[in-house]
This record gives structure tokens, sequence and C-alpha cells, in this order.
């Protein structure tokens, strides 16, 4: 079997530090490009999915949707008042970017009614008498079992066990989800979990599932997980069951998991049981293994290598795509695509940046990404003359690992022709704080808040709290600027604001917004309760322009 190569670019860099405990040292460069690689892609080709929701995560501002009776599919929202705002049962459209631990982020979602009854295909994490808690689409939920007489032959909760793939009807209420009809399908040992990590150990670790069930995972010695997998952490995990026990496979945090189309670890979306897929970077590599680690703050993920694949090309450092089987027990290769820049097979992985620079030597480039990411640092080798690069000049810059190190293979100054242009860029958001001398715009991404410069040539008078607005900046010695701006529907429009409670009245409301600096007063309508609030809440509220003023529509605390 030959290892697939194939041409994969990118811009707009941020660049992370690769935390991983392992026995196989891993170059701070590739840590670098595999955080730069998942952050330029989260923005990929959007598809739409549509279905039921049937289970709902405010913790992890997931929405699990059953789109037939074989799949269901785990939509990543905003906050957790997003998805406080849904209803089991809700009948929605989402447009949708897929990330590599096989869940959704949302790029937009909307309700076309409620139904009461729908069909998806699970696996059986744990079954009791009265209900069965299942794993699917990287979710974990409860449903409760249907009661039946002692001579019905079809599947029920009691008769399930752990690894059952079950096809279940439900019916959909208030509290909850009810079997209807329940048919096993087949098994599976590897199951995939998410929930609060409450305690780790060198040998194990326990998971809180769904409703708080403790479930104990074994870890297995070949493996060493990150130092940023702690107890307390919402993690995803991947774990093998046998002989009545759970074998970890890998763990993720589950925020960073939520964060990258690149690197990540799911269950196969084929169909298959007990197939993985696995993306991210070569760390360590032989004739019968190869370990893959899925991106930041996840464990290393280690496959057998059977002899009807050669993976004798493969370089550590390449970036991969795999799928496993497991196959008694072990972990095992099926494929593997190996994702190469547009240079020959063997040299090092390539990296394109295109920003602002922000500090600049002889020996040394930091590029802050036009996307507002992580700065990317790039070594100057002597062969390359960098004196006609400036701190502000915007560049488009191409780098490569060469021992380890991200290196500065070649660069272009952009807007030469324009020796007077200064950097600029856009901002598309909500106002959430504004004076005569800075406006903050919460993007619509639901990025970092974006504080301008507002300079005396500009009047900001008619923008008020809660505006959408788009506007253009641009880098004037070196401080964002803004340059003009143009609101968006002068008409009532709700925005989305988190924050902690200053102080609360009948008809008031003053929450600490962004970084907790910026106070955004809200009207207080007869309508909402707030009585129930007190200062020092985390709170998620939407609120509206009415008359010129602000005002609260909902709030939600945030457990």
């Amino acid at each position: 079997m030959e290892l697939h190569h194939y041409r994969r670019t990118f811009s707009a860099v941020a660049v992370g530090v690769l935390t991983l405990a392992t026995s196989v040292a891993v170059p701070s460069a590739w840590a670098s490009a595999n955080s730069a690689y998942a952050h330029v892609t989260k923005s990929a080709s959007t598809s739409s999915i549509r279905g039921v929701v049937v289970a709902r995560d405010a913790t992890r501002h997931t929405l699990a949707v059953s789109s037939g009776a074989q799949r269901v599919s785990t939509l990543r929202l905003a906050s957790s008042g997003a998805v406080n705002k849904v209803a089991l049962g809700s009948n929605v459209i989402a447009k949708t970017s897929k990330l590599a631990d096989g869940t959704f982020h949302v790029v937009s979602l909307t309700n076309h009614g409620v139904m009461r009854h729908t069909k998806f295909r699970a696996t059986v994490v744990r079954a009791a008498s009265s209900r069965l808690t299942l794993s699917a689409g990287g979710s974990v939920f409860t449903v409760a079992g249907a009661k039946r007489s002692s001579h019905d032959s079809s599947g029920s909760a009691s008769s399930s066990t752990t690894g059952d793939v079950v096809e279940v009807s439900v019916s959909i209420g208030a509290q909850g989800l009810d079997e209807t009809s329940l048919q096993q399908v087949g098994t599976s040992n590897l199951l995939e979990l998410e929930g609060t990590l409450t305690s780790l150990s060198a040998t194990s670790l326990v998971l809180a599932v769904d409703s708080g069930a403790s479930t104990t995972i074994t870890i297995p010695a070949s493996l060493t997980l990150p130092s940023s997998i702690v107890a307390g952490n919402q993690v995803e995990v991947l774990a093998d069951y046998a002989n009545s026990t759970f074998t970890l496979v890998t763990i993720t945090d589950d925020a960073s998991a939520g964060n990258s189309s690149a690197s990540g670890v799911s269950s196969s979306d084929q169909g298959q049981a007990s197939t993985m897929e696995i993306e991210g970077l070569v760390v360590a590599a032989n004739a019968t293994s190869v370990t893959i680690q899925p991106g930041d703050q996840a464990a290393p993920v280690i496959v057998a290598v059977p002899s009807t694949i050669d993976v004798s090309t493969l370089s550590v450092g390449a970036r991969v795509h795999a799928r496993a089987d497991m196959v008694n027990g072990v972990l095992t290769l099926t494929s593997l695509d190996v994702q190469s820049s547009d240079a020959q097979d063997g040299q090092s992985m390539m990296t394109e940046v295109e920003g602002v620079v922000v500090s600049v030597s002889s020996t040394s480039l930091v590029i802050q990404p036009g996307d507002q990411g992580t700065p990317v640092t790039m070594a100057v080798p002597s062969t390359i003359d960098v004196s006609s690069i400036a701190v502000g000049a915007r560049i488009h810059a191409r780098g490569a690992i060469l021992n380890s190190v991200l290196t500065l293979s070649s660069f272009r100054v952009q807007g030469q022709e324009d020796q007077n242009a200064s950097p600029s860029m856009e901002v598309d958001g909500a106002v959430t704080a504004v004076s005569a001398s800075s406006l903050t715009i919460q993007p619509s991404d639901n990025a970092a808040p974006v504080v301008l410069v507002v300079p005396s040539t500009i009047d900001v008078s008619a923008i008020q709290i809660g505006n959408e607005i788009k506007a253009t900046a641009t880098l004037l010695a070196g401080v964002l600027t803004l340059a003009n701006f143009e609101l968006h529907g002068q008409g009532d429009h709700a925005t989305e604001l988190s924050g902690v409670v200053s102080t609360v009245t009948a008809t008031s409301l003053t929450i600490l917004a962004g970084d907790h600096s910026q106070a955004v007063v809200l009207v207080v309508p007869s309508t909402v309760d707030v009585s129930t609030l007190a200062a020092g809440d985390h709170v998620n509220v939407t609120a509206a322009m009415i008359a010129g003023v602000l005002t609260l529509e909902s709030v939600s605390v945030d457990s």
C-alpha cells in the first residue's frame, strides 16, 4: 500500500505551544505548525445539518441533533445562553463547518418548529433497568427505558449492554427522551465519551458523563497524558471496552477540540462502529507503529502498522490523516494520507503567513496574522536580507521547518507601490463599549473583543452600545485606529453579551463585559425577572436597542 500525498497550503497562521508529555520529544516548531493549521482551516467549507435536538449541554455549549435513523451530530454554539434558547425536540437547520473531532462549529442556526418523535443510532455506554446512557456523534446523553412485558422479545434497556450499537426510537417531552422501541444492530468496543474529569492518577481516570454518572478508565503504561489535562477539565475520550473494562485510547481537552478543524480524533462517520479517524502530526514512526499527536492538549495516539502497509517514506513531523480499527484489542492502521506542501516528498513542511510585522531583526521575524491570531515567529537565515522590512508593514511570508525551527524562506512586503499606505483591517460585530476616544467591538465570530482608538477627526456620538457595526481600522504608530464605520440596521435588533453582574435592580442591570473592564448598563423591562441575579454571577444576556435604549430581553446564569 502506498501513502497518499496531497497539497494543502494555508495563511493567516496562529502559532501556539504544543503541550505534550510523552517519551517522544516534539519540536516546538511542529507544534506551531499544528496550531497554525488548525486556526486557519476553521473557516473551511460549510455544510447544512437539519435534524431534531435530542440533547443539550450548556457547559459544553453543544446540541446533539438527530438527522435520521443512523446519524447524530454534535453542534458547538457560541455560549450556554445560545444553547438554553433551543428546546429539546426543536427542528433546526444549522450552517456548520466540521471540526476534526467530528463535531461541528455552528455558523448560523434557525428553528423550524418542534418534533415529538425521532429515531437515531447510538452506542450503549451504560444500561440500567430504567434508562440507557448512550454515545452518539460526540455527545453522551440519557434515554429513559421503555417498560415491557416478560413476553416482549424486542430489545430493551435492561437487556442492552455496554458496547451494543442500537437503533432507538424516542418520544421527546419536557423531561427528556423516552424510548418507544429499540433494536440492537451491532456491537462496538470503541466508545466515544465526553464529560468532566473528576479524578486522575498515573494508572486511571474517572469521568463524570451525562447526569454525573462516573466511569473509570484505565490508562495504559504506554500512554502519558499532557500536563494540561487535570481534574475539573471538560474532556473528550476515546476508550476501548473489553472484559468489562474501559482502557484509554486518547483524551483531549474539550475546549481545545472545539477550536480545531485540522487536528483531532473522532470515531468514524462512515458507519464502522470500531473505526476511528486521527488527524495530526507524526511524532514517531517505524515499521510496526506510528504515533500521531492530534493537536494541542491531547494525548498522542499510537497505532500498530500491519505488514500490508508500507510506512518507510513517512517522516517525523509529517501531517497525516489516518484511519484505524480495533483488531483484537489493538488499534491498527488501515489507511494513511500524508498531507504535504507543493515541495517534493521528504522536504520540510511549508507554512504561509500573511499579516502585520510586529518585530523584525537580522535573526527573527514576528508577524501578527490579519485574523488577530497568535503572532508567528520565524527564524531569519543569514541568506535572507530583511533590512527592507519595517514594523507595521503588511507582509506575506513563507517558511519551512528546518532542524525543528520554523525558518523564513521567502517574503513579499505588500503595498510597496504606496509607501504611505497603512495596514488595515475590518471588524464586523456588536458594540460593547464606546467613548469619544475608544470603541470596543465584539466580532460576530465570537473572537476576542477588538478595541480601537478613536481619532479626534471621527465623530462617534451616533454609536451606541448594542449597535451592529462594520468598522475599518488602520495600524498607526503601532496602534489600531478607527478609520471609518458603518452602522447596520438602525431599527431594533438583538445582540448577545457575556460578563459578570456588577449591580442589579428591578429596573437596571449592569454587567462587566469582555475582559470585565467594560461596564454595560441595560434597562430591565417589567417582562423580565432578574430577582434571582446577584452581583458576581456570570451571565449571558440578549438585549435590543429599543427607542435608543439598550433593553434586556433575556438573561441566563452561566453555570
